[in-house]
């Protein structure tokens, strides 16, 4: 009977040594095809063949979902095939699984910059370097997104650890410089411009930016060496050419100036950034006061406004010397090719404003003004227009938009009785007495004896 009970149990038992063997063959099995897979997709990878690649990663993810190296080696295949949103989901996955790999966070920065997310870039090489801070080239990446970020400052400290670790890193010198020029740092931005210069003879955005700094400490004919020697360098650009003319004008010097732009226009007859910024300067001198500078202006603009190449500027200088000449029609039409470029010119529509009020088109001028305003928004400039958006608005009949901008203008601007006293009318003719009587009185708070105050104040004063 003992021998009938055993027979089950070893029956029991040879089956599950039988199921081992077969799940392990299994697993055996899938791991070589994971393996291959994989090895395969690098093979792909090297040979360029991105389609490849991404099925062959993506064969070894449906085997292992929690495969980081697949996960990260199909992110940087999407990423090659310019498929970025593919290539972060990826990345984060990867970097989800191992979040101790410094290396992951920089490609997730890398993309994020190429997206134009420059906070999140920052915020994605920041970790990187928190997991090992001796990582030159991460340190210059974050200092890149902070300062296309716009914050100059914040990129300084980055750019010093990255030479602090590489001292021969001559783009994070270049950009130390960069930053130090925007921050008003001059001779410091001017130091480190010259080192990176030292470093890379051929680099030449360092002598661009030298020749910033020298403008901005008045050194003139030092830029001009610089631009000089980027024009030798790159012969068949006209812009190199232009910039040399720029910097003379810059410095306040006009003839010399004009003789380096007529060079140009020879050597460059059809480039219409000579004739625009030949232009340019011969408008600049008319609105001095030159009284031969308009139609030399003018000639250079017209020229520049028939090439295939004219830009919105130069249309908007067009307008704006035609203005300045009288002729409405051929201001207005001038201006609006330039606003309606890509990119479009925010002068164009301020001098676009002034050809329509001229015309009486309060409207129109107020649109464009308002367009004006929106481009140049946190600007000094923008706040400079508010009152006279007011003054539009009332002349449109539009009390309501009147009193909003003359309200903006108060706080931008600070408040004044005359500023004051269009608010004022404005909340009048709106219909809002206890917002008039609001302005009046805080109109008078600053000049107790202004005589449009007192007058809104008797009126107000009626019942």
């Amino acid at each position: 009977m003992a021998r009938f009970l055993g027979w089950p149990l070893a029956v029991t038992a040879a089956l599950v040594v039988a199921v081992a063997a077969v799940l392990a063959l299994v697993s055996m099995r899938t791991e070589r095809e994971y393996a291959r897979l994989v090895a395969a997709g690098d093979t792909a990878l090297a040979a360029a063949d991105l389609p490849g690649a991404i099925e062959a990663y993506t064969g070894a993810i449906t085997i292992n979902p929690d495969s980081m190296a697949a996960h990260l080696k199909r992110g940087l295949a999407y990423r090659q095939r310019d498929e970025l949103d593919a290539a972060l989901r990826d990345l984060r996955r990867a970097s989800e699984l191992d979040p101790t790999t410094p290396r992951v966070f920089e490609w997730q920065g890398d993309v994020h910059l190429e997206l134009a997310r420059y906070a999140r870039a920052a915020e994605r090489f920041e970790q990187s370097v928190a997991l090992d801070e001796r990582q030159p080239d991460v340190h210059y990446k974050l200092a890149v997104a902070r300062y296309r970020e716009g914050r100059a400052g914040a990129a300084v400290a980055p750019l010093r650890r990255a030479l602090a670790l590489d001292p021969r890193h001559a783009q994070a010198h270049y950009l130390l410089g960069v930053c130090l020029r925007d921050l008003g740092r001059l001779g410091e931005a001017a130091a480190s411009l010259d080192e990176a210069a030292r470093l890379s003879p051929g680099l030449l955005a360092v002598r661009e930016a030298r020749a910033d700094v020298f403008q901005a400490r008045g050194q003139t004919a030092r830029a001009v060496d610089e631009l000089n020697a980027l024009a030798a360098l790159e012969p068949e650009r006209p812009e190199r050419a232009v910039a040399v003319a720029a910097a003379y004008a810059r410095g306040g010097r006009h003839d010399a100036a004009v003789l380096a732009l007529g060079r140009a226009a020879e050597r460059f007859p059809d480039a219409a950034v000579v004739y625009t910024t030949l232009g340019s300067v011969w408008l600049r001198a008319a609105e001095g006061g030159d009284p031969v500078a308009l139609d030399k202006a003018l000639a250079a603009l017209i020229r520049a406004a028939g090439l295939d190449d004219a830009s919105a500027q130069t249309f908007a200088l067009l307008g704006r010397a035609r203005l300045r000449a009288g002729d409405l029609d051929g201001a207005e039409g001038a201006l609006r090719q330039a606003v309606g470029g890509k990119p479009a010119e925010p002068e164009a529509y301020r001098a676009l404003a002034d050809v329509l009020e001229r015309r009486r088109d309060w409207a129109g001028a107020r649109e464009a003004l308002a367009n004006f305003a929106a481009l140049e928004a946190g600007s000094a400039a923008a706040a400079a227009v508010t009152p006279r958006l007011g003054d539009l608005a009332m002349q449109a009949g539009d009390p309501h938009a009147a009193a909003y901008w003359y309200d903006r203008a108060a706080g931008e601007l600070g408040a004044s009785p005359a500023l004051l006293v269009k608010r004022a009318q404005a909340e009048l003719n709106r219909g809002d007495r206890d917002r008039a009587r609001e302005a009046v009185t805080d109109g008078l708070a600053l000049d107790p004896a202004h005589p449009g105050l007192l007058a809104l104040s008797r009126l107000l004063a009626r019942p």
